[in-house]
């Protein structure tokens, strides 16, 4: 009883499904979710899904693990989902757990904003501290013609310092003025093209006979982060696969690599600025692909492939003026 009833008021949504893909379990939290709130025990997952929102019904079927959004009418939601199986009454069951991560992501983004002040601030003052050390002396040093040397000694240094500002700042501000998307009718194959000679990948299957219809300076942008991405991650050049499709609602870019993945921690972190795990990473990568696609209005998903490595899929809209 104690068991059941932490289950049942755990914001996580829980469903477990039995070998002929009954529902033989669920939770409040995966009721209200998948079902308007309405009983789902009993139920075959497959007659219950169409009643749930279509990215989450798309994740389920698809055996998904990992971070993706969906849409309802209070707004768009992160959520991460989690698939495991184990043996019951020698019965193969499956275990689903969902879990909304809007909060923790906000959250951990003041965080993130915080530490953020706290590594511009320490920057500024290990460059700006010697700078004005270091113009106090030259100012001294002027009235002493002997001293040109050392003069032109504290200029360099002081210009050495300046410079590492400016390509510091630099970096955080190509992320902060991100222009709106110029949205336009893009050519796929001009697209591959454009992206070929920067970055080595195997383009999977036909391209779409319908054009594309976006802003092509940021989606070349995201493309050539994410195949660096996974080129860094230990990819082999075949293994790093671009996969592009349409349908009536928007257009699919899918980037599937063999490399490490990442940890189940990594994963939901993964899209926030700044967040990094290389030595010297600054963060910026994910989080601006993160902020082109939602500029656009579409979505971005991350998900650990089964047989290792990881898939991205970058889902954008048709605009009006597409049609």
């Amino acid at each position: 009883m104690l068991l059941d009833t932490v289950i049942q008021s755990s914001p996580q949504a829980l469903l477990l499904v039995d070998q002929s893909d009954h529902i033989i379990y669920s939770n409040s939290s995966a009721k209200k979710l998948l079902n308007a709130g309405r009983p789902i025990q009993g139920l075959l997952l497959q007659k219950l899904l169409p009643n749930s929102p279509g990215e989450i019904a798309n994740a389920i079927n698809n055996w998904e693990n990992g971070l993706f959004n969906y849409t309802d009418t209070n707004g768009t939601h992160s959520m991460h989902i989690g698939n495991s199986t184990f043996v019951l009454n020698a019965q193969k069951h499956r275990l689903i757990v969902l879990r909304e991560m809007t909060r923790e992501l906000t959250r951990a983004e003041v965080e993130v904003w915080k530490k953020v002040i706290r590594l511009i601030s320490h920057e500024l003052n290990n460059s700006l501290a010697p700078i004005s050390s270091l113009a106090h002396s030259g100012k001294m040093l002027i009235a002493k013609p002997d001293k040109a040397a050392a003069l032109e000694k504290v200029f360099d240094i002081i210009a050495d310092r300046c410079k590492h500002l400016t390509e510091f700042t630099q970096g955080y501000a190509s992320f902060a003025k991100l222009p709106a998307p110029s949205c336009e009718t893009v050519d796929w194959q001009t697209l591959i093209e454009r992206i070929a000679p920067l970055q080595e990948f195997t383009l999977s299957g036909d391209l779409p006979e319908r054009q594309g219809y976006f802003d092509p300076v940021q989606i070349e942008q995201a493309l050539l982060n994410l195949i660096k991405n996974s080129h860094e991650a230990g990819s082999s050049n075949e293994d790093i696969k671009i996969t592009i499709s349409t349908d009536g609602l928007g257009q699919k870019l899918v980037i599937a690599d063999r490399g490490c993945g990442m940890s189940e921690k990594v994963l939901q972190q993964a899209l926030l600025p700044f967040f990094s795990t290389k030595e010297q990473g600054v963060g910026l990568g994910l989080a601006l692909c993160r902020e082109i696609v939602d500029a656009h209005g579409g979505h971005i998903q991350l998900l650990n492939r089964p047989e290792g490595g990881l898939q991205i899929t970058l889902w954008l809209p048709w605009a009006k003026e597409s049609h």
